[in-house]
């Protein structure tokens, strides 16, 4: 490999004096760099040329070895970092250190992929106060840096996809089970695998779920009090089985506590006070938030009735697919700009650790999530059902004002309503709890894998050559080069987003799961292709992450217990105002079968009751698997000790830094179509 380089190192400049590199495959991460070129002079721009300076500067202030190589894009440039066994040693024992002050032992004396590369990033991208290099890539005065990538991890997702298709058509099975998330655990860390663990528990409540939906829709039909009781039973167990297995697989993969670890995110740190009173000062903005999205569902929700159920004239069931289109449309808007909303405002709460970022940001979006999801069953169960039949002594009015507005208005003609005994659909709630849980997950499942292929695919065309060229890698390096800029084009992994869809899920069958107790077998279906499609997903179609720890999932599992808490009120309350699923719509009274003062003591019975059986649940498992060893006194103390005493040392490596800045700087050299990759001497 030496002389490869020595050959390498003739046809760019670099100097005589550059020590031999290892191969590639020993880094431990690319970082794919911004450095355009000017189309004029050939040259990198100076602002990209002191970029790449400061860059390369920085990580070789913080003892990384540093290689660079040509993107396949002319304004981009691949730099390979790595820590040799010294520095590496180093950084390995204050990381047990600092750990053994949480009881966390995680880090023994075998390291995985996933432990040395995450160990690697954390010295990237930690703050200088705690002996990093502070790069954070794509934020700051570090946005020139666009994507990190794991070397091994992009090597290991050729041994994941070998996994996936062994494993494709195997469904419900341990050994699978096990096979996929030791392969993430290996090489991405736990909080991949923390996913792949639940989402397989889940699979399986779903089957028990799924099997007394059978038997109860077909001796007790629709909204059956059996099934609901059942359903509340099934969801708590689930959710005290994620409580509880998340603290085993931490016991047994030495995580436990490895949450106090805390990760900083910023160098500037605000007291926890300030921190909390800027959360409080968000409620305005999320009340106001809150307000516009269920404005506009509502909104849409009459405009529907008023097409559907009013509206008597031409083109009814083309208008009628009206609303739909407005509400799927207003919702991703909004939810999209208030996402974005929310990352400015994290900017101003200056959360100081990764940790406590991502919670905070997923908490705000929950909320929305909640609404956007399912505020329209709540306005069928609990409006439309209830009081619609009282637009009847309104439809007179409503007619007349509709005369009133087309008179006003040259291009409408007279628009003919229903006048008279106006009854509600009764079939309305069914009808939506189908769609949600059927048409929807089939509608998400092909935007989240169909729809990033088809804009790919459009976005190729249309870039067209673009300022893509043929690189001139050396035969060795070629494969690796090669996967590395596919893998680093693609999309990251939102593991939060793959959380979101079956905890959202879960809600639809925890909340209105009485109105078709079939609908666990739909989701059990959809679930066990979206779990195979996820793992092909972190094999193949997204870029791969870099390694995490974690010790749970959380805060995905408060979620749950919300809307198990939620969920016990609703559905005891829908299931006792609609019993046995036959509604019928009266054009004088409401369909409404129970009165209110006989339903809210038994739904809130049930809230209570579900809540107080959650709590002991948790209670029992908290002592099981309690921590009697940690110890808490002089924590803080101990840590800062442990930071004076890091290795401050001058780097040692031995960077020719000047010969990779002109490296760095030289534009590649396009290879031309079906012309041979010699080997430069």
């Amino acid at each position: 490999m030496s002389q490869a380089i020595r050959q390498r190192s003739k046809a760019s400049g670099l100097s005589e004096k550059a020590p031999p590199v290892d191969s590639l495959d020993s880094y431990d991460l690319a970082l794919k760099v911004y450095s355009p070129a000017d189309p004029k002079t050939k040259q990198r721009t100076p602002e990209a040329e002191n970029s790449i300076k400061r860059l390369l500067k920085t990580l070789d202030l913080n003892q990384f070895t540093i290689t660079v190589r040509p993107d396949d894009d002319i304004d981009y440039l691949l730099v390979f970092v790595k820590l040799d066994e010294k520095p590496f040693a180093a950084l390995l024992k204050r990381a047990r250190q600092v750990d053994s002050l949480y009881g966390v032992s995680q880090l023994g004396e075998e390291l995985t992929s996933a432990d040395r590369v995450g160990l690697v990033n954390y010295k990237l991208s930690s703050p200088k106060s705690e002996d990093g290099a502070g790069i954070t890539v794509g934020q700051g005065k570090w946005a020139f840096v666009t994507a990190v990538v794991p070397v091994s991890g992009v090597i290991a997702t050729r041994d994941g996809f070998s996994l996936f298709k062994k494993t494709l058509f195997k469904f419900l099975d341990r050994k699978t089970t096990d096979a996929e998330t030791n392969f993430l655990l290996k090489n991405f860390g736990s909080r991949y695998s923390f996913y792949f663990k639940v989402v397989h528990e889940y699979i399986a409540f779903l089957l028990v779920l799924s099997a007394i939906g059978v038997v109860t829709d077909k001796f007790f039909g629709r909204l059956s009090k059996v099934f609901t009781a059942l359903n509340l039973l099934v969801g708590v167990s689930f959710y005290l089985c994620w409580y509880g297995s998340e603290k085993k697989w931490a016991k047994e993969w030495k995580l436990q506590n490895v949450s106090h670890v805390h990760i900083s995110r910023t160098e500037r740190k605000d007291p926890p006070y300030k921190v909390l009173l800027k959360k409080v000062l968000f409620a305005p903005i999320a009340l106001g938030a809150t307000f516009n999205l269920v404005f506009y569902q509502f909104a849409c929700f009459l405009l529907e009735i008023f097409l559907t159920e009013l509206y008597q004239g031409p083109f009814k069931f083309v208008l009628s697919l009206v609303p739909t289109i407005v509400v799927s449309t207003i919702v991703p808007v909004c939810t999209a700009f208030y996402s974005r909303v929310v990352n400015e405002y994290l900017v101003f709460e200056n959360n100081p650790t990764k940790a406590a970022h991502s919670k905070s940001y997923l908490v705000k979006l929950f909320v929305y999530n909640f609404l956007a999801g399912y505020v329209p069953l709540y306005i069928t169960s609990f409006i439309y059902l209830p009081v619609g039949y009282k637009v009847n002594p309104y439809l007179t009015t409503i007619n007349q004002f509709t005369e009133k507005f087309t008179n006003s208005t040259y291009y409408l003609s007279n628009i003919p309503l229903k006048t008279q005994d106006y009854s509600v659909n009764s079939q309305r709630l069914n009808g939506q709890f189908s769609y949600f849980i059927l048409t929807n997950q089939i509608i998400q499942f092909g935007m989240e894998f169909g729809l990033p292929v088809a804009l790919s695919l459009v976005g190729k065309i249309l870039a067209g050559s673009g300022k893509t060229i043929q690189v001139n890698d050396l035969p060795e390096e070629k494969q690796l080069l090669s996967e590395i800029r596919s893998k680093l084009a693609l999309p990251e992994l939102d593991i939060d987003g793959e959380y979101r869809q079956f905890v959202m899920q879960f809600g639809y069958l925890i909340l209105f799961g009485p109105t078709w107790s079939l609908g666990p077998i739909v989701s059990l279906i959809v679930e066990v292709i979206e779990s195979k499609a996820d793992f092909f997903k972190i094999v193949n179609s997204v870029r791969p992450p870099v390694p995490e720890r974690a010790e749970s999932s959380y805060p995905w599992p408060f979620f749950l217990k919300v809307l198990l808490v939620i969920g016990s009120f609703t559905s005891v309350c829908v299931t006792l105002m609609y019993n046995g699923g036959d509604l019928v719509s009266y054009v004088d009274k409401t369909s409404v079968k129970t009165d209110w003062l006989s339903v809210l003591p038994w739904a809130l019975l049930a809230a209570i009751l579900t809540q107080a059986a959650i709590y002991s649940g948790e209670t029992v498992i908290d002592e099981y698997y309690k921590d009697t060893g940690a110890e808490t006194a002089k924590r803080w103390e101990q840590l800062k000790e442990i930071l004076k005493e890091s290795e401050q040392t001058d780097s040692t490596s031995s960077n020719d830094i000047d010969g990779l800045i002109g490296e760095a700087l030289k534009l590649p050299v396009e290879v031309k179509k079906g012309e041979k990759v010699k080997k430069q001497e």
